[in-house]
């Protein structure tokens, strides 16, 4: 694969000299927002302060985790503009080194000089607290780097003193306080100065050796895909970042004057640089500015630049990436020697705002004036209420509770125990005390306890008064209604009826407790001018399974037509050959339920029901 390498670019010194003179924060597209800076906190071989972390808490709440050669510091920064301590924890010794990483809510930390080993802490107690619940040196005292492949819940260790040569690795999601060994296992690159991994696949900065690309998936059989050991402006490969698409890696070699390398690795086996670029703020006359940290964030690589602050490209075309911000956090600065000024970054906030650390003068919280990132994935207490309005178990019947959308996964309790463990509603049949736990990630949230209990349902009973229908136990319902010939009939939604038409009659209810019931149904003949229909008929089997005689030997009216109709009204046949005698009518395709038969004569209408068994 051929390279196509663009030239690198500086911002020309007569327009940063008047700054300097005056010892100001020189940016572009760049805004100070807030500033944390202990300057008590001990200076070790010139520095102060060290790498750099973020965090968001399941409330949104956003902080800095950063390193002071002596102490691990969490800083809250959700208001910007005035960062505040949390928490604070001593190191073993005062170390130039020390790194950071985050999975769920603990945070991991080590340092590559002292006895630090391995420090977890627990962040579940933010805003109010931080705890540290874990610090062993049993697999190593000293690491330069601590990297969280968060998809696999897998831990890399880099360049720790019992693995110089290659990377130990953990596994986090049985238990993120007590980390289980996978592997300590040596690598062709030799000594890793730090790692990248996402889903296993590992780029390794080896150093003065390079670039690296590993296949994880087996921890202790990592597989070599491919390496990077000759490539322009090279030099002490430091650290990298994965493109968005996982089609680009940005390489920083920790070496003054080297650029920034964009690197195709898309076939690791044949990875070439694509394009170089870099900062250099005394440019024209000094360009051997030092890289140390990059990131990338949505097309953007965010980077801690020694001397010239964090600084922003645009990476939309690899080929050809442009400075888009700027923000210099050590304006003391006046040639490239040596190593002072911003050491790391991170761009990851919700906010969208930049954490910097400094060598010198500690947490920078920054804004990029003129960029709009993609709003980044972090989880938050998820809604736990349960919805369903009227917990009410009536007479045995089932109940649904439905919990708020919007969260990951479900735990349902009864009485405190676990029950269901998947979807935001379920049906049950139990009274008693109901909770459900609604979890995104590590971020968990528990509903108010409700109280499902059993109600006996109270059957309404209703009789004729001349051609006055009458609820006897009205006083026990909150809701009527009417229904003839099993169709409701419209409006009539008191507790009495004055009725017209013949037909059987019933009353649906609903008491206090949102227990629905039904009446017997009570037959009633209207005699009038227009509607007489004398004698009577018989239906049998009842109930019935295959046929069902209707009898009207005994019936003086004509009938013009037999109607089937569900218990709901709807028709279900209409039979119009009728013999004054017993007719027998097919009704084995029928479900089985309650069905309403009516006889329609010249003078009205006569029903009977009959269930079908």
């Amino acid at each position: 694969m051929q390279s196509n390498i663009s030239t690198y670019f500086y911002l020309p010194l007569f327009f940063m000299l008047p700054l300097f003179l005056n010892a100001q924060n020189a940016s572009q597209n760049m805004t100070l927002l807030g500033n944390w800076d202990i300057d008590t906190f001990p200076v070790h071989s010139g520095m102060r302060y060290n790498d750099i972390w973020g965090y968001v808490d399941c409330s949104g709440g956003e902080y800095a985790i950063i390193g002071s050669v002596g102490r691990v510091n969490f800083v809250e920064v959700t208001n910007p503009v005035e960062p505040r301590i949390v928490a604070s924890f001593p190191g073993t010794v005062n170390s130039i080194w020390r790194d950071f990483k985050t999975y769920r809510d603990r945070a991991y930390a080590c340092a590559d000089q002292g006895q630090d080993g391995l420090m977890i802490f627990d962040m579940s107690g933010l805003p109010d607290t931080v705890i540290k619940t874990y610090q062993s040196t049993e697999y190593f005292q000293r690491s330069h780097n601590v990297w969280i492949d968060t998809l696999q819940g897998r831990m890399y260790m880099a360049g720790a003193n019992t693995r110089n040569n290659g990377v130990i690795i953990f596994d986090l999601t049985e238990n993120p306080d007590v980390p289980v060994l996978l592997a300590s296992i040596e690598l062709p690159g030799g000594y890793v100065h730090d790692i990248h991994v996402v889903n296993h696949i590992g780029y390794a900065s080896h150093g003065n050796s390079g670039l690296y690309v590993y296949d994880f998936t087996n921890p202790e059989e990592p597989i070599l895909l491919g390496s990077l050991t000759d490539y322009p402006e090279r030099g002490y490969n430091h650290s990298s970042w994965l493109s968005a698409d996982g089609n680009y890696l940005i390489m920083a070699d920790e070496t003054h004057g080297t650029s920034l390398k964009v690197v195709d690795v898309q076939e690791p086996e044949d990875m070439s640089v694509v394009s170089l670029f870099k900062s250099a703020l005394l440019g024209p006359d000094d360009l051997f500015s030092i890289v140390h940290n990059p990131f990338v964030r949505d097309q953007y690589v965010v980077m801690a630049y020694y001397h010239d602050g964090i600084q922003i490209f645009d990476m939309t075309d690899p080929a050809n990436v442009e400075r888009a911000a700027f923000y210099d956090t050590y304006p003391d600065n006046v040639n490239y020697s040596g190593f002072r000024g911003a050491w790391g970054t991170y761009p990851y906030l919700p906010s969208g705002n930049i954490l910097g650390s400094d060598i010198t003068y500690g947490l920078f919280v920054l804004s990029a004036d003129s960029i709009e990132f993609q709003p980044a994935y972090t989880h938050r207490f998820p809604d736990a209420n349960i919805l369903t309005e009227n917990p009410v178990l009536c007479d045995g019947a089932e109940l649904q509770l439905n919990a708020a959308n919007g969260a990951e996964n479900y735990t349902w309790l009864l009485d405190g125990g676990l029950i269901h463990a998947e979807g935001n509603s379920i049906t049950t049949a139990t009274p008693g005390i109901y909770q459900v736990q609604a979890r995104n990630g590590h971020c968990v949230s528990i509903s108010e306890p409700v109280e499902v209990f059993a109600a006996q349902s109270i059957a309404p009973v209703i009789g004729l008064n001349g051609t006055t229908l009458e609820c006897g136990n009205a006083v026990e319902f909150l809701f009527f209604q009417w229904y003839l010939d099993g169709l409701p009939v419209p409006g009539a939604n008191a507790a009495v009826l004055g009725i017209t038409e013949s037909g059987t009659y019933t009353l649906e209810t609903v008491d206090e407790n949102g227990c629905r019931s039904i009446s017997q149904g009570l037959e009633a003949i209207v005699s009038s001018a227009e509607e007489t229909v004398s004698g009577n008929f018989r239906i049998f089997p009842n109930p019935a399974s295959h046929t069902l005689n209707v009898d009207l030997s005994a019936f003086e009216t004509a009938v013009d037509f037999i109607r089937l109709s569900d218990a709901n009204g709807q028709l279900i046949s209409r039979i119009g050959s009728v013999v004054n005698g017993i007719n027998t009518i097919n009704i084995s395709a029928l479900p089985a339920g309650m069905y309403v038969l009516q006889l329609q004569t010249a003078n009205g209408t006569v029903a009977r029901r009959f269930v079908k068994s």
